[in-house]
C-alpha cells in the first residue's frame, strides 16, 4: 500500500516480535527517525523513556497502548468529515 502510494523503500519499516530481540537497536540507533508502537503500556513506556534518553534530540514517538483512540461516528455525522478527522487524529503526528 505504501509503495503504491509512492513512499520510498525503507522509509517505513514494519517490525514485529518480542521486544528484547530488537529493542536496544531501535532506541539507540541514530538513524531511527521516529517510532510508532502498538502494544502494552509497560513496554511502550519503557520504549518511550529509552528512546527519548538515547537519541541526540527529540524525535517523534507515537504510542498506541491499548485502544486509546476509539471513535464513534453517529448516524447524523457528515461521513467525509468524520473520516478525515479520524485519520488526522490517529495518524497526524
Amino acid at each position: 500500500m505504501f509503495r503504491d502510494a509512492g513512499v520510498p523503500a525503507g522509509a517505513i519499516n514494519y517490525v514485529t516480535g518480542p521486544g528484547q530481540n530488537f529493542e536496544q537497536e531501535f532506541v539507540s540507533n541514530r538513524d531511527v527517525a521516529g517510532i510508532a508502537f502498538t502494544g502494552s503500556r509497560n513496554v511502550g513506556m519503557m520504549l518511550y523513556r529509552e528512546f527519548s534518553a538515547q537519541q541526540p534530540f527529540p524525535k517523534p514517538i507515537v504510542l498506541e497502548l491499548g485502544s486509546k483512540n476509539p471513535v464513534i461516528v453517529t448516524s447524523s455525522a457528515e461521513i467525509n468529515e468524520a473520516v478525515e478527522g479520524t485519520v488526522r487524529s490517529a495518524f497526524g503526528y
